[in-house]
């Protein structure tokens, strides 16, 4: 694998939007793989609730360029199939780069996961991986996962929350107006909390939920990841925080950092479950 790239101050978790705009397109990258070292286990185990055997199909919505891609080949074997499929023409050309020399059954696409480019029933399992939080339509983007996995196979999908997101700080009242507009700021900021409920409504069957807590104890890494000081500087000029208000905020939070005070705290969900005979009619067009 290539050396990793340093994360830039122009990233922000808004920009998986639309990466292929990004000015530092190896900050993405780079993000990814950090995530991927350090989320390791929760990977694995959204992966062991798709129970993948060897010869499998496996769908990888939203694969970036490939990280999960290594851990699905353990599982799927030399006989299985991996196809990963990403929004960013970026993404994708990395993930060739990564990959077409390896000898993994894998390949990669660009597409959409409101209309996934595969036919029904296509794969044995399908996952998605922090995606449904930036797609304009997470109903539809499920509705897809389903109808291209078998009868009895399963769906997994990793979401965060951005509504749960928590920051310790004096000011009560700035800090909920702030942590209001990073929720809002998505389409889906609120996804984490709806996954279960989504998933009942597809008619999925043994639906299963695991929650994995994020704790930042760097003002710097938090706000990198959320791209806060911007989202502040916004409140600042749609008149909704005083100039003198908001930095006072941020500069409580730094000073809290240079005291190892910092504290945020974050909630992601894994969601799984199997589609059944029945399942089909609860996902289908206008229901």
């Amino acid at each position: 694998m290539p050396s990793r790239h340093p994360v830039s101050d122009s990233f922000s978790i808004a920009g998986y939007r639309d990466i292929d705009a990004a000015q530092d397109q190896a900050s993405y990258f780079a993000f990814l793989d950090s995530f991927a070292d350090t989320f390791r286990e929760m990977t694995e185990a959204s992966v062991d609730l798709l129970r993948l055997r060897p010869g499998h199909a496996v769908l990888d919505v939203g694969c970036g360029h490939g990280v999960c891609v290594p851990l699905l080949a353990q599982r799927v074997g030399a006989s299985g199939r991996i196809v990963g499929l990403d929004a960013s023409h970026a993404m994708v050309a990395e993930a060739q780069r990564r990959f077409d020399h390896s000898g993994l059954p894998v390949a990669f696409r660009h597409g959409s996961a409101l209309a996934l480019p595969f036919d029904d029933q296509s794969f044995d399992a399908a996952r998605a991986d922090r995606v449904l939080l930036f797609v304009d339509d997470a109903r539809t983007a499920l509705a897809e996962l389903v109808r291209v996995t078998k009868h009895g196979g399963r769906i997994a999908v990793t979401e965060g929350d951005l509504g749960l997101q928590a920051v310790d700080s004096p000011d009560a009242k700035t800090t909920a107006t702030v942590l209001a507009a990073l929720g809002n700021r998505s389409p889906n900021g609120w996804i984490g909390r709806r996954l279960r409920a989504l998933f009942v409504a597809a008619g999925l069957e043994g639906v299963e939920v695991q929650l994995v807590p994020i704790l930042s104890t760097s003002y710097a890494e938090w706000n990198l990841r959320f791209g806060i000081e911007a989202l502040v500087s916004a409140l600042v000029a749609q008149q909704t925080i005083a100039r003198d208000v908001a930095q006072a905020w941020l500069d409580e939070l730094r000073t809290r950092d240079a005291q190892s005070r910092f504290t945020a705290i974050g909630l992601l969900s894994v969601v799984a479950g199997t589609r059944s005979v029945a399942t089909a009619a609860a996902v289908a067009p206008g229901s």
